[in-house]
């Protein structure tokens, strides 16, 4: 028989109850530790979110109330751990240099989420510890980005008219969309071109200042084409004027920069002899600079629309214009002159990407039934190159760009 041996039930019983409560602690480290990291992402999800829907609540409706609105039932309508946090706070102000400040303006919010006190969520392992719950909050500030956005717009004679006029209202449709969303820094402006020069149509104007913008709105729907020498009455719009185009020898006062002043489209840019060909650069120019003159931290859109391809620019009358003492009722920007078909191209494309690089121009490039190789490169930035095949399609194409304009940051 051999030798009894000592029970070991004992130890083990012993070795249990030391080593459960830290499996336990563990448990608690690893379990309750990751529930609570998700309700922390959760709380910030649902702040970004109630943010971001009270900032752009705030930037259509221009109300706190509806803004405090939207946000309180952004958050009613999600969960934190199981439960729908309250909105602790909403407040109001300025975002400068990334640090929120509570002001009278309205081009940030901060929102506050949390489930604090009573309504905090419950805890798993770590009860044996003594810890029930846990508080959860997080907080998010939508701002307002400043859009500034260019239209620059062909109106050389090759367009027929009608489809200017689709043209134009498809610029005004835009015009309205942003407006109806703008901030107090929002602003737009119109440029307008021919083969040599770029005119500054309508001055960077805000999108919030209603009376302003129905002026402008006012001033879009009489746009026309390029004015030419002769009588108003000879070409009423919008029966097509392409004739004029071939009559300059026979029209007495081609070259008359007084009868009448400014030609048929007394409110319109004037064509003189040898203008009459497309050059997107000068438009493009005249938007550069005007872009120069605006907020840096702005968004910048530049919505480019032409009728078609474009054409060399010959040697032409800008010295007659100063030989006559013609004084642009416009700010403008002269092209190239003479300009080569192939240089037109390589010049567009070298500055949409020059205005990428040291203004952060987003451009958008929209040809209207005609397609030109190469032309492609001119998108820069979101931007990108349409050709128009349908003349009711143009104002979706400009609806879309509209629409695709960002207009929150939620940091």
């Amino acid at each position: 028989m051999g030798p009894c041996l000592p029970s070991r039930r004992g130890n083990y019983a012993i070795i249990y109850a030391v080593t459960i409560p830290i499996f336990l602690g563990f448990a608690a480290l690893v379990v309750d530790l990751a529930y609570m990291r998700v309700a922390r992402n959760q709380a910030q999800d649902i702040a970004d979110a109630a943010s971001a829907a009270a900032m752009y609540t705030l930037r259509r409706e221009r109300s706190r109330a509806a803004a405090t609105v939207v946000a309180e039932q952004t958050c009613a309508l999600n969960n934190v751990a199981g439960a729908p946090p309250r909105c602790a706070s909403m407040e109001f102000g300025d975002l400068d240099n990334g640090s929120f400040q509570a002001s009278a303006n309205n081009q940030a919010v901060r929102v506050t989420t949390d489930r604090m006190g009573g309504n905090a969520p419950g805890l798993f392992f770590a009860r044996i510890w003594g810890k029930d719950t846990f508080e959860v909050g997080a907080s998010a500030v939508a701002s307002s980005r400043p859009l500034e956005v260019i239209v620059v717009l062909d109106i050389t004679v090759s367009w027929d008219p009608v489809n200017f006029t689709l043209a134009r209202n498809a610029a005004i449709g835009m015009l309205d969309t942003l407006a109806t969303t703008a901030s107090a820094k929002d602003r737009i402006g119109l440029v307008v071109f021919n083969g040599s020069y770029g005119w500054e149509y309508t001055p960077m104007t805000s999108l919030v200042d209603t009376g302003a913008i129905s002026s402008v709105r006012d001033d879009w729907n009489e746009l026309k084409l390029a004015s030419m020498a002769g009588d108003p009455d000879d070409c009423p719009w919008p029966e097509s004027c392409m004739e004029h185009k071939y009559r300059w020898d026979s029209t007495p006062n081609f070259l008359d920069f007084d009868n009448p002043l400014g030609g048929f489209y007394p409110n319109m840019p004037r064509n003189y002899p040898n203008e009459l060909n497309t050059d997107y650069v000068p438009g493009m120019l005249m938007a550069s600079t005007m872009f120069d003159e605006g907020q840096t931290n702005a968004f910048r859109g530049m919505v480019v629309l032409t009728d078609g391809e474009p054409h060399r620019v010959p040697p032409h009358s800008r010295d007659n214009r100063l030989a006559a003492g013609w004084v642009e009722p416009w700010r403008v920007a002269e092209g190239p002159v003479p300009h080569t078909t192939a240089d037109i191209i390589t010049d567009t494309i070298a500055l949409a990407r020059e205005m990428w690089s040291e203004q952060r121009v987003h451009t958008w490039f929209l040809s209207f039934l005609t397609e030109t190789p190469g032309l492609e490169a001119v998108a820069q930035g979101q931007g990108y190159t349409e050709v128009v095949d349908q003349p009711g399609k143009l104002t979706g194409a400009f609806q879309a760009i509209a629409e695709s304009l960002p207009i929150i940051i939620t940091e």
